[in-house]
Formats: C-alpha cells, structure tokens, sequence
C-alpha cells in the first residue's frame, strides 16, 4: 500500500459542505459569526447586442454533521482513501449503476472539498474532465483523487478507465494539480491505481 508523505501537521479542517461539498476551517466561521457562508462570484460578461449580463454563480457552505473530521485529515495512503470515497458515496446506488467522485486536498493532505462528478448507467459513464478540474480550483487544491465504483464487483480496471486516467492526469498537470490516485470501488473491496502501478 503506497503512502503518500504529508508536508507538515496541521490541526485538521471543519468539515462544511454544500451544493459541491468543500469544507472550511472554523477559524473562518467562528470569527464571522455565521452558520452559512455565502461566496457570490459575480460574472460581468456583457453581450453587445442585447446588454445582457451572465447569471451570478452563488457558493454556499454549510455545516455537514454526518462528518468526522478525524476521517478527512491526512489522507495519505489508498486504504484511508477509500475510507473517505465510501462515507460521501450513495451506498444505495453502489450495486445499482455507476457514478464518479472527487475529493480535493491540500499540500497537507486534508481534505479540502470534494463532489460527485456524474452519475451513469450498470456499466458506463461519461465523465466531463472540465467539471472535474473546476471543482478542484473552487477549492484551491493542489491535489486530488477521483473513483468509481463497478457495480458488477470486477476489482479490474477496464481499457477506457485507464484511458480516462491518463486524460485526467494531463489536465491536472497543465493546471498544476496531481492525481495521488484512482479507486475503483465494489461492495467489500476496492482496487488502488497507485498501489497497482497505474499510476
């Protein structure tokens, strides 16, 4: 089992999530008094023709009470890793059709966020690579690990998962940001692309 080594100890992040589930620290909320955070990015596109102006995009953080932060603090190995891919899974919908996470850290290996990308059918699914990087720069990560499950229980990864592996891997060097790895979950078992060498 491949460990990752963390740059330094921190004190382990509040867990707060929302429509894409990243988290705060509770230095941010306690000093602000607030329960909800809202980021409001504004988009000032105009259009000539008709003046226009693109729809604000709105970024909301909320308490999660369902997370431990013990389990999302220094992720540095793929057994810990599955660990946190499997308390934000829909474990109703492991067996029942594939669906695709990310979760994003920081050079501490913290989780700092993470998203479910897309959900497909009992044994494809169509993963947009933009939906995934963008996630991970809302959050200002520096790394980060995707997973799918195989609802058919075959631990092996098929030819298109490596392919969509490497295409994620280019996307994240171009925007500086590294795939530690690529799980492949079942009911009881998972299959580590780090450990195996995929990677």
């Amino acid at each position: 089992m491949t460990k990752w080594v963390s740059a330094e100890k921190a004190e382990p992040p509040s867990l707060r999530h929302f429509d894409l589930f990243f988290f705060l620290h509770g230095k941010l909320l306690s000093r602000r008094g607030l329960a909800l955070i809202n980021f409001l990015f504004h988009l000032n596109f105009y259009a000539m023709k008709n003046r226009s102006i693109a729809n604000e995009l709105r970024v909301s953080y909320h308490r999660n009470e369902k997370l431990s932060v013990e389990d999302f603090k220094t992720v540095n190995n793929s057994k810990l890793m599955e660990k946190v891919f499997r308390k934000i899974w829909n474990s109703e919908e492991l067996d029942v059709r594939e669906s695709f996470y990310a979760i994003f850290f920081n050079n501490r290996l913290d989780v700092v966020g993470y998203r479910k990308i897309a959900d497909g059918g009992l044994d494809s699914i169509m993963i947009d690579i933009r939906l995934l990087m963008s996630s991970g720069l809302l959050c200002n990560a520096l790394r980060f690990a995707v997973a799918h499950n195989h609802p058919s229980g075959t631990l092996r990864p098929s030819g298109a998962d490596k392919a969509l592996t490497r295409k994620i891997i280019e996307a994240g060097n171009i925007l500086n940001m590294e795939l530690l790895d690529h799980i492949i979950l079942t009911t009881d078992s998972y299959y580590s692309f780090r450990d195996e060498g995929d990677i």
